[in-house]
Formats: C-alpha cells, structure tokens, sequence
C-alpha cells in the first residue's frame, strides 16, 4: 500500500533524501534492533540518529514533508 506513495516521494526528493524501505517480516532482528511496533513506522534519520517517527500510512506530500521537515 505504502510503496508507490514511498517511490513518489524518493522520486521528488532525490538528491536530498535517501529512501530505504525494509521488510521487517523478512529482516525480524532489524525490527527488533529499531523498536518497529506497527507497519507501517516511518522514522527519519539524520547524521546517523534517528531524528523523527510517525506510524501508518501517508500519502506521497506528508511523507515529503516528513523527511524534509521531521513534521507528520
């Protein structure tokens, strides 16, 4: 559900966002290692720490507000 409004996003942010999607069902420790309670979490990471995270579905404009902002 989330992936076209994720690809929309990387698409208009390239260059200043990187985009990484990860399948916790697959990459269980991953989830567990960022406290991943509810698919799907959001988180936005700068310099290496994780800055913001929202959970559920957004659309393509709030997720491009998000990264670029850290505001849901």
């Amino acid at each position: 559900m989330m992936a076209p409004e994720l690809a929309a996003m990387a698409q208009r942010t390239a260059g200043r966002v990187l985009v990484v999607k990860v399948d916790t069902e697959a990459q269980p420790t991953w989830a567990e290692r960022f406290g991943i309670r509810s698919i799907p979490t959001i988180a936005l990471f700068r310099h290496g720490r994780e800055a913001a995270r929202v959970a559920g579905a957004r659309p393509a404009a709030d997720l491009e507000r998000f990264a670029l902002t850290g505001q849901a």
